[in-house]
């Protein structure tokens, strides 16, 4: 059972680490674009 919960928390985590890492790339994408402005 402990298994399982670590499995889930784990897929969870990456989840949120992939979100993170997108918005941090189009944050510096945006940052990127405004700087040619």
């Amino acid at each position: 059972m402990g298994c399982l919960l670590l499995r889930l928390v784990g897929s969870g985590l990456q989840k949120v680490m992939s979100s993170l890492v997108w918005c941090l790339q189009i944050g510096s994408a945006l940052d990127l674009g405004w700087a040619h402005y």
